[in-house]
């Protein structure tokens, strides 16, 4: 014996959003009132798929309902980003001002011979130089909005380091596909690298995971890629392979935090001292080029 699916509202506007997701998806119903109280009915050949679309905006209404608690603004994240890229500024001023004979440009830029003979440093010096100021400007902008969102997610150790990670092998792999002669500098790997982590955090999020729900984040990423990475006379492999490898340790991240360490402060102080400590030492080994 057949039973159709007898829903009773009481609210309006719950009956009109759920009225609308039937419509949406195809789902056939009839409307009736009785006694002031409307309800849906649902043929039983309908009757499965109706439920589990209640289910899933059932889902999602509670997700929303959960992220449109206001965070606090994270000054731990706003501040480093802002510290970090002033660094990169003052470094390079600091040597145009008093040391114009060092030329950094020179010694950490990515020049893809030097890196394929074995300098593989540069593929971190050269995200810590920038042409000009404007140059600066535009990453700081740039990579300082997705770096703070990814930094409130991650932690700030864990997101610098990770962001870093995904700029040298994003630079690394790039290297080896630039002609021969091809130099590069600037930040912007790293800032979409930061793009890609972030793109990964939100596809395998497992509240928010389903196929049909993946490919949204990764198009919006995509566009992004498209529209701010492949401008005239930029590294447009150093930014689409830093995407890629973000992509890989977000996923890979996403994976991890599961484990309870990835997730203290410890492990994210850690992290944040491990990315000065491979910048610092990536720039001790450039330098002790030219004062052995």
């Amino acid at each position: 014996m057949q039973q159709d699916l007898i829903l009773k509202f009481k609210r309006k506007e719950r009956f009109q959003e759920i009225l609308l997701l039937f419509s949406a998806m195809g789902i056939n119903f009839e409307v009736i009132t009785k006694n002031g109280i409307k309800y849906i009915i649902v043929p039983e050949e309908d009757k499965k798929k109706a439920l589990n679309q209640i289910l899933l905006y059932r889902k999602e209404n509670k997700r929303i309902k959960e992220k449109s608690i206001e965070e606090p603004f994270n000054y731990i994240a706003y501040y480093s980003i802002v510290f970090v890229f002033f660094m990169f500024y003052f470094f390079q001023m600091f040597e145009r001002v008093f040391y114009t004979d060092l030329n950094l440009l020179m010694l950490g830029s990515l020049d893809v011979e030097k890196v394929r003979s074995g300098e593989f440093y540069r593929t971190v010096t050269a995200i810590t130089l920038h042409s000009d100021f404007i140059h600066i400007l535009s990453n700081a902008l740039f990579g300082g909005f997705i770096f703070y969102f990814l930094f409130k997610k991650v932690g700030v150790g864990v997101g610098w380091f990770i962001v870093l990670l995904s700029g040298i092998a994003g630079n690394i792999l790039s290297s080896f596909i630039e002609p021969a002669g091809f130099v590069s500098i600037g930040s912007s790997t790293i800032c979409f690298g930061g793009l890609g982590i972030l793109t990964s955090q939100r596809i395998f999020n497992k509240d928010y995971f389903n196929f049909n729900n993946a490919f949204i984040p990764f198009l919006a990423a995509l566009a992004i890629l498209g529209l701010f990475g492949t401008s005239y006379g930029s590294d447009i492999f150093g930014h689409l392979f830093g995407f890629l490898a973000g992509m890989i340790l977000g996923f890979l991240l996403v994976f991890m935090e599961k484990f309870y360490f990835v997730k203290s402060k410890i492990f994210n102080i850690i992290s944040g001292l491990l990315s000065i400590i491979l910048v610092l030492l990536s720039w001790v080994i450039a330098i002790k080029k030219i004062f052995p």
